[in-house]
């Protein structure tokens, strides 16, 4: 049978897609399959975990706090938190306290913009999506179906692009205690009105997944504090009674270590709501006193004499 020089083209052409269309899905089922065979160890002797988003990231010095491990990141939510919260729990069984970012900031109206933005959904997702189930899936896909499919379909050129198929440098991009040495809240004050998101977005992804960490660690019987760090006049720029009100109704349960209000020295703030590295050792220091206070046993009140 003789093809024709077009039906010969159609063909070479049909043969190359197939080829181009079989290595476009081959590629992140293997980065899928490499990366969920990673290991996340930390240092044996760390049993305090500090997650959440930058606050916490730039706001907890983990060398003073004893026993802690700052794995936070700039602009992670809930749902992201979640994810590594078990990878990290699934590696390091020694942990038996997770101290977690919440603030008025993560948990305002609009807070659902910090997973659904569409520069925050290609930026997360590649990294996240090998740890996926099927709620994560249906989560993005129904909220932001176009963004996500990018994101997706991107996941093959961000692997081999930047290497991403390497456990170390992977594991860089799940967070850590990340210092910053700027004295900047005089500047940051001319321009910040609030710290309140838009509330078209709503909270209610925020919500799910915080309530899916509160169970989590119930389940697993560790001791979940919700960490609220130091906030430049927090009444200013932030709705502190709807932040109180909610978690006084969804969250009544989880221990609330509460610093919003806690004085610090402008000079250790670097904007309204994050402290830089002099704060965060300070703030560190803070955590490191209340914990040591924690582990001293009551002294025995002496019998009354008659």
């Amino acid at each position: 049978m003789s093809f024709s020089p077009k039906n010969s083209f159609l063909l070479r052409l049909g043969i190359f897609c197939f080829v181009f269309a079989a290595i476009a899905m081959l590629v992140p089922a293997f980065a899928v399959w490499h990366i969920r065979g990673y290991t996340y160890r930390i240092p044996e002797d760390r049993t305090r975990l500090f997650i959440g988003d930058s606050y916490i990231a730039q706001g907890v010095d983990d060398t003073v706090v004893p026993a802690a491990f700052n794995c936070s990141v700039s602009a992670d939510s809930f749902l992201t938190g979640f994810l590594r919260l078990r990878l990290l729990l699934r590696d390091n069984p020694q942990i038996d306290t997770v101290f977690l970012s919440v603030s008025p900031y993560n948990l305002s109206r609009g807070a659902d913009e910090t997973v659904f933005r569409p520069s925050l959904v290609a930026m997360k997702v590649p990294y996240y999506l090998a740890h996926f189930g099927s709620e994560e899936w249906r989560v993005y896909g129904e909220r932001v179906p176009a963004d996500f499919l990018r994101a997706v379909a991107g996941t093959p050129t961000v692997y081999l692009r930047k290497s991403k198929l390497d456990n170390k440098k992977y594991f860089k991009k799940l967070g850590a205690f990340n210092p910053r040495d700027n004295r900047t809240l005089d500047k940051a004050l001319a321009g910040t009105e609030t710290l309140e998101r838009d509330p078209a977005g709503g909270n209610a992804i925020q919500r799910r997944y915080l309530k899916k960490i509160e169970n989590f660690c119930r389940e697993k019987n560790l001791r979940l504090v919700f960490l609220c760090t130091p906030v430049y006049r927090a009444e200013h720029y932030c709705d502190l009674d709807y932040f109180y009100a909610l978690l006084k109704s969804d969250f009544p349960a989880v221990e609330f270590w509460d610093y919003m209000d806690f004085e610090m020295p402008d000079e250790e703030r670097e904007d309204v709501g994050h402290l830089n590295s002099f704060g965060a050792r300070h703030f560190g220091q803070v955590l490191a006193e209340r914990l040591a206070a924690e582990s001293v046993p009551a002294t025995a009140v002496p019998a009354v004499q008659n």
